[in-house]
């Protein structure tokens, strides 16, 4: 198993191995459907007879949901044990492999994989910036030359703007201030946590996620090596298209997550 130990993969493992464990690894993997945006990607740019990978599985949502649509060579990983033996249990057959690893140090052989998936906003997990970018290195060196990978991320631009929301802004900014914290203003406290409100937000406690701008995480693709064929949002994909580019996107409406199509 490839694992890196740190105080961010520590306090992630945590919650998904705890708190948010059933939503994530049972109540969303029961549903084994792909939702409208991820449906509309897949179809438009994957093979069905390419071996997929999927980032951050939980409890193989994406995967199961990929086998429904007659894909057949699929893998998935996450870091979270429990999620794993959660998603094997579901797997009958035996013919999805299930593997717990950490993004930022892949097992699998280079160029290996014709297509990934990288949904749930699972790169935005990684608080550190030096985490996010060998999470998409990796991705990088796993995926075939001329392979495509769809990444989704959380947008700060279109995150709700509320007057309360500015005011929980405001004070974290006070309260790191105040303790000296370097944590990005990007790096956002969770306010809900296995159903609930998560109160703990209030005094910064992880877990975090990570909130992209949209220029910023193109950048970061391109960094790791990848030709981006298109970019879009909530707002772009409910009309079924994408931006040539994050400059084109970042003139128009940007309206929930932030979906980029890329090629190796």
């Amino acid at each position: 198993m490839g694992a890196t130990v740190n105080s961010n993969t520590t306090s992630q493992q945590s919650v998904f191995g705890g708190a948010a464990f059933d939503q994530w690894a049972n109540r969303e993997a029961d549903r084994a459907t792909l939702n409208t945006k991820e449906k509309f990607l897949t179809e438009r740019f994957f093979d069905k007879d390419g071996p997929t990978l999927d980032g951050g599985t939980g409890g193989g949502r994406v995967l199961y949901a990929l086998q429904k649509q007659g894909f057949s060579k699929l893998y998935g990983f996450d870091f979270v044990a429990e999620s794993i033996a959660a998603a094997r249990k579901r797997d009958r057959l035996h013919v999805i492999r299930f593997d717990v690893m950490d993004a930022t140090i892949l097992d699998y052989e280079n160029n290996f994989f014709g297509q990934l998936i990288y949904a749930e906003q699972m790169i935005c997990f990684l608080e550190e910036a030096a985490q996010r970018a060998a999470a998409l290195q990796e991705a990088y060196r796993v995926l075939k030359t001329g392979g495509l990978a769809i990444f989704t991320t959380l947008l700060l631009k279109a995150r709700r703007h509320s007057r309360l929301q500015s005011a929980f802004r405001q004070h974290l900014w006070l309260l790191r201030k105040i303790c000296g914290s370097e944590r990005s203003g990007q790096c956002l406290p969770w306010l809900r946590l296995g159903g609930r409100w998560n109160w703990s937000a209030l005094i910064d406690h992880p877990p975090h996620n990570y909130w992209y701008r949209v220029n910023e995480f193109s950048q970061d693709l391109q960094t790791a090596g990848f030709h981006i064929e298109g970019i879009a949002t909530d707002f772009q994909i409910k009309e079924k298209r994408l931006c040539p580019s994050a400059e084109v996107l970042a003139a128009e409406p940007l309206e929930g997550i932030l979906y980029a199509v890329c090629r190796k």
